[in-house]
């Protein structure tokens, strides 16, 4: 996501007034106003980044790849109980618990670690989607899977 908000501040920078936001910032730090206007060039460049990397995860996990970049490097795909492609509805779920349980730094703690404790290996928000990351190997052999899902 770090690369992303790269990006998303150096196209704020090309297409918007953030560049001069930012330089009236650094030549007077103490103006109330221009704090204002800076923080309001960042906040917007993060909600947009948020829901762009929102869409992202939630179109690559309910389409035929089944996972984001990430998870096809490490030869992970998510699945449902099934072990098939999961649906748009199980993307949205699953991508917006992950985020609220990111937002809150002891629940995501606790959301990556209930992994560790549950016998499906599944962490919160695969619990709240009905879905399950597995090797792609596993994807194949829905039959033998679907046994261990």
């Amino acid at each position: 996501m770090v690369p992303l908000l790269v990006i998303m501040v150096l196209l704020a920078g090309l297409f918007t007034d953030f560049n001069q936001a930012k330089q009236a910032f650094f030549e007077n730090p103490e103006d109330p106003q221009r704090i204002l206007q800076l923080q309001t060039y960042l906040q917007g460049i993060s909600v947009a980044t948020l829901l762009i990397w929102m869409v992202y995860c939630i179109f690559s996990e309910s389409s035929a790849r089944q996972g984001t970049i990430g998870k096809t490097a490490l030869n992970l795909v998510v699945v449902n109980k099934s072990s098939q492609t999961i649906s748009l509805q199980q993307a949205l779920i699953r991508n917006l618990t992950k985020m609220v349980f990111a937002s809150y730094l002891i629940f995501g703690i606790f959301g990556l670690l209930w992994m560790l404790f549950n016998n499906k290996r599944q962490c919160v928000h695969d619990l709240f989607a009905s879905t399950f990351v597995i090797p792609s190997r596993l994807s194949s052999q829905d039959s033998k899977s679907e046994e261990k899902l």
